[in-house]
């Protein structure tokens, strides 16, 4: 027997570049036009933060200090971060001055989730340095 009705929710993110309303067409081109596809929440990916500028020029003075010889690379975050609310303000940069072994970046988000003390005190000496130059 075939259930009379079924249904999935989906839970993406838009790659940067690209819009929302353009993924919800490439689903419902692959599901076809007897699946109804309805979008519950979501919106187009926070605009690209320049590697260039006073914030900018802030977070990489606040590494080099806390972190020598370490540089930073731009890159696109994935995970939905509060930041995303913020961008209307300037520009968000998603910074994590955390050291992490495989371990512990296996451990985000799982019980017991943890890092060792020496990293999470070099990332708050990261977060002092960034306070004061802003």
């Amino acid at each position: 027997m075939l259930p009379e009705s079924a249904s999935a929710i989906v839970n993406l993110r838009v790659a940067i570049g690209e819009r929302l309303d353009d993924a919800v067409d490439d689903i419902r081109r692959l599901v076809g036009p007897d699946v109804e596809v309805e979008v519950l929440t979501g919106g187009d990916p926070a605009p690209i933060s320049p590697a260039s500028g006073p914030g900018w020029e802030a977070l990489v003075a606040a590494l080099a200090s806390s972190h020598p010889g370490v540089l930073p690379a731009p890159y696109g975050m994935l995970g939905a971060t509060d930041g995303r609310h913020f961008t209307g303000i300037g520009p968000v940069y998603r910074f994590f001055p955390f050291e992490l072994s495989n371990a512990e970046l296996g451990g985000l988000h799982a019980i017991d989730e943890s890092i060792r003390v020496s990293s999470y005190l070099r990332g708050l000496r990261f977060y002092e340095e960034l306070l004061r130059r802003l």
